[in-house]
């Protein structure tokens, strides 16, 4: 199992452009690629439409999901933990903006260390803060008043430099990262994103491709 880490600012497009790449690795290389969000699993498992021995914990921090709030990090990682030993090994995972916080990279290193698994790198969806305001702004129009929607995308925008430039740093010094210019249209940065996370995945890719030519 290997796993490409997409991180970024809200705003910047982390969903679709990891969405991209599994859609690349499956269509043109065959690989068994999987967009991996924590913050999915845990709604689903909330939801109930997936199974979790963790759900009646899930189920009772429905509260803290629902204003946005930070759920524990220690369900987060049991949760996280959970879904990696149901992967199979040869799986390319696609993490959309995980770990979020210095406190939970140590314990996901040891979730994917006992999923024989494998950090490749990292990409960095770099935006500007007044870009990511606009964009959150546009697509939370639902918020109400466009003063309030302001407000609330400037103050998610605080938050996260705030809370993320530690993970940001400790990341960067780990792992491989690329940085990618988030601050074009859609089409462009998912066309980064998968540039730079082929190039990540380089190994993986020859050696599948070696592998298919040889049946």
């Amino acid at each position: 199992m290997e796993l490409i880490l997409v991180q970024g600012k809200p705003g910047c497009g982390k969903s679709s452009a990891s969405e991209a790449v599994v859609s690349e690795l499956r269509r043109r290389h065959g690989i068994d690629a999987v967009f991996v969000s924590v913050g999915d699993r845990l709604r689903a498992i909330r939801a109930g439409t997936v199974t979790s021995k963790f759900a009646e914990q899930v189920t009772g921090a429905a509260k803290a999901l629902s204003s946005g709030r930070r759920v524990t990090d220690d369900l987060v990682t049991a949760v996280v933990d959970e879904f990696l030993t149901l992967r199979s090994s040869s799986q390319v995972l696609i993490v959309d903006g995980y770990p979020k916080y210095r406190q939970q990279l140590d314990p996901f290193e040891c979730a994917v260390a006992r999923a024989s698994g494998q950090i490749r790198g990292v990409v960095y969806m770099d935006l500007p803060d007044e870009l990511a305001v606009g964009r959150i702004v546009r697509r939370g129009s639902r918020i109400g008043e466009q003063a309030s929607a302001q407000q609330f995308a400037r103050d998610r925008i605080a938050l996260y430099n705030s809370e993320n430039r530690d993970i940001e740093s400790m990341l960067r010094a780990r792992y491989r990262t690329i940085r990618v210019d988030a601050s074009n249209d859609r089409t462009q940065s998912c066309t980064a994103v998968v540039s730079a996370a082929m190039t990540l995945l380089a190994d993986h890719i020859r050696r599948d491709t070696s592998l298919l030519r040889s049946l």
